[in-house]
């Protein structure tokens, strides 16, 4: 194969594999690998009874959505603002947005329903940081659209992610969790200016007439020993309040300098007021066709009971409306998975290990608050489930698959299944995102009876594995590498070889169809026949053999034509002649100088280059189209 060809080859190869890593295989879920549940269904299983027959059932198309989790300075311990973290942030967002308008988007859902924790560190994200990531979000899932998606409804539930633990909750209004962050700005041979400049725009009023009824004054020149003095203030930064302390550093009588120091203490009652004015209240109840959706926030469930966020969830769930409407089937939705014994069995879904309840606490003065939890704990889980008493349980947090059936002990014995759905991240340690579809009857007859097993369907669908596709790009770059360099150069064209391979298999074909013919022919040469008459005088044919004289090549070399016989003489000369003809040859092969081989260095440089060259070609051709694959994805439409 030629150089031009391998390489023809290569771009080929890698133009496929983009195509189909950045693209197609976003494709596959709403073409072939996934369904509405409903349509999975026969007929016969989707139809409802009234009194006049059967009617097909109509459904509410809801798509579930997972532990998101968006990517920020809290999740792999990079700076802020690092290229490293915003590669990591773009490349993680796209793989959801993709995922989202490529694999979900299609199925066209009415509904869609989050399942909590839309950031990676909600809690502790000043409120810039806040409103970026929750600009990412809208970005992702396609929020910003105007008019195209304002059809679909979108409801959330809280995460720990994006409010935290209880151990957050019992913090009174005035207790102050300090958090990030610690600022320092140095200068040295300014004037007073400056100084108050810098702290206009740090909106330090106070520490302004601090300075300004300072008679001190700033001295320039060559700097020499030094003092520092600290004062502490108290600002309000983002309309929060914060503790500052002001080192001024003093050479004599001057100031020659200023350090600030901030530690950005964050209110708690803050954080729960920015969620709910973002996503909404915690608790809430929604109607979906003909179910009842029940929101809950699981993370207040087990605080202490005279925690004011903890009483609050609670009156929620013993709401009458919650529990007294026994007719139509209610759906649970909780964050943190409600309770399930160790080493329970997750079904088949799972590809993880089953992590087992792990409670953490932490000690808060007199009470010893929860600040990490796997799931609910059993009490609350049992009241739950004897209280609304659902039918099935929709959850998240474990960011891997578990089904599981709960059995309330209260009255009629009542079967609950609960989901556990996996992220739809690929960076939240599940290497096979997933989402999930529902299919929520929706009966306009007035005189429907409704199964409660049709009532409400579910199918889980799995995304790309994109950890898998980003690890055959390594492999493919590695055996483009270890082509362009170790191929051999060949100067017969791969398409020449092709076509001697394609004749050879045509003539092997046509031996075969014609072997059978040339055998018949070949016997026939060798007999012949002969007329006989009997004494009845018929005629028949006699098959005979033919006298075929074969010739031997011992015969040939004796070299007779006709009656002349050649003399010893001549043989002795011809065999003469024959020897040295066969010395000449092997003279004249002895003679040819040896091939005179390149040096190992300079077949190392020319394969280089040769390298050099066929990976330029090939990323001159597939380099732009995987950029106008990302940006097409990633540039609203």
């Amino acid at each position: 194969m030629k150089q031009h060809e391998l390489t023809l080859l290569l771009c080929l190869i890698w133009a496929l594999t983009l195509l189909y890593g950045e693209m197609f295989a976003y494709w596959l879920p709403p073409i072939f690998t996934c369904s509405w549940p409903h349509l999975l269904h026969s007929s016969s299983s989707s139809t409802t009874q009234t009194d006049n027959g059967n009617y097909q059932a109509d459904y509410v198309k809801v798509a579930v959505i997972a532990d998101p989790q968006l990517m920020d300075k809290t999740s792999l311990g990079l700076p802020a603002k690092s290229l490293a973290l915003e590669l990591a942030e773009f490349y993680t967002d796209l793989n959801m947005r993709r995922s989202f308008f490529s694999s979900i988007l299609p199925f066209k859902p009415e509904v869609i329903l989050f399942l909590g924790d839309y950031f990676d560190g909600g809690p502790y994200l000043s409120d810039e940081e806040w409103q970026d990531s929750f600009s990412r979000f809208r970005h992702i899932f396609g929020l910003n659209a105007q008019g195209k998606y304002t059809d679909m409804q979108v409801y959330y539930i809280p995460g720990n992610h994006d409010i935290g633990y209880e151990s957050l909750h019992s913090l009174k209004p005035e207790a102050l969790r300090l958090l990030i962050l610690t600022c320092t700005i140095y200068s040295y041979n300014c004037n007073l200016s400056i100084f108050l400049l810098l702290l206009l725009f740090l909106k330090h009023i106070s520490l302004i007439f601090m300075f300004l009824k300072s008679k001190e004054k700033l001295t320039k020149g060559k700097r020499r020993k030094t003092s520092e003095t600290t004062h502490v203030t108290s600002v309000k930064v983002n309309g929060r309040l914060t503790e500052g302390f002001i080192i001024l550093i003093q050479e004599g009588k001057g100031v020659v300098g200023i350090k600030t120091k901030f530690k950005v203490s964050i209110c708690y009652q803050a954080v729960i007021q920015r969620y709910e004015e973002t996503f909404g209240t915690r608790n809430y109840r929604f109607m979906v066709g003909t179910v009842d959706f029940i929101a809950v926030d699981a993370q207040t469930l087990d605080g202490q009971p005279q925690n004011h966020l903890t009483s609050k969830t609670w009156d929620f769930v013993k709401h009458p409306t919650n529990y007294l409407d026994v007719v139509r089937p209610k759906v649970l939705l909780t964050h943190i998975p409600l309770y399930r014994p160790d080493d329970t069995y997750c079904g088949p879904d799972r590809s993880s290990p089953v992590i087992n309840q792990r409670v953490h606490h932490t000690v808060n003065g007199n009470s010893n608050d929860i600040s990490y939890q796997n799931y609910v704990s059993e009490e609350s889980s049992k009241y739950l489930l004897d209280t609304i008493k659902p039918k099935f349980i929709l959850s998240g947090h474990d960011h891997d698959q578990c089904t599981i059936t709960h059995q309330s002990k209260y009255g009629p014995v009542i079967e609950c299944v609960q989901h556990t759905l996996g992220t739809i991240s690929w960076q939240q340690g599940n290497l096979y995102p997933s989402f999930m579809l529902l299919s929520v009857d929706y009966s306009t007859h007035p005189n429907a009876s409704i199964p409660e097993e049709k009532a409400l369907l579910t199918h889980l669908c799995y995304l790309p594995m994109q950890t898998h596709i980003y690890i055959w790009y390594i492999v493919l770059f590695i055996m483009t590498l270890l082509a362009a360099l170790f191929w051999p150069t060949s100067s017969t064209s791969f398409w020449h070889q092709c076509c001697g391979v394609v004749g050879c298999c045509k003539q092997l074909i046509a031996s075969i169809f014609s072997r059978s013919e040339t055998k018949d022919k070949d016997e026939d040469a060798n007999y012949d026949y002969e007329m006989m008459w009997d004494a009845e005088g018929t005629m028949h044919l006699v098959k005979k053999p033919l006298n075929v004289s074969t010739v031997k090549s011992n015969d040939r070399s004796s070299g007779e034509r006709g009656n002349v016989v050649m003399r010893a003489a001549a043989r002795k000369n011809t065999a003469q002649e024959g020897d040295h003809s066969v010395n000449v040859d092997m003279d004249s092969a002895a003679r040819i100088p040896p091939r005179t081989g390149k040096s190992k260095t300079k077949i190392i440089i020319q394969r280089l280059i040769r390298t050099l060259r066929m990976l330029t070609v090939i990323a001159a051709v597939n380099v732009p189209l995987y950029m106008m694959l990302l940006f097409k994805d990633w540039i609203d439409k």
